[in-house]
């Protein structure tokens, strides 16, 4: 709006990429995978320019992966995310 409040906008072609990491070779790669979750979790979104959803998918082992969302407040309701 022209009023200078806040305005929603939807991107038509929006497309993340998820961060695979291969954590397999690694001996302490549950640490590492709880270390790289709670870098995820810290970072920031940037209001003006991020999408307010990221995704990683840490491969810890054959058969074994966890997956990373990040989802900004914005986004969503406590409800969905249960949901989720």
């Amino acid at each position: 709006s022209g009023d200078g409040g806040p305005v929603q906008r939807i991107d038509a072609e929006w497309r993340e990429s998820m961060v695979q990491v291969d954590l397999r070779d690694r001996a302490d790669a549950e640490l590492e995978a709880k270390r790289l979750a709670r870098e995820e979790a810290g970072r920031p979104f940037d209001l003006s320019r991020d999408a307010m959803l990221r995704a990683r998918l840490l491969r810890i082992d054959e058969g074994v992966h966890l997956l990373l969302l990040t989802v900004h407040h914005i986004a969503t309701d406590g409800w969905s995310l249960g949901v989720m």
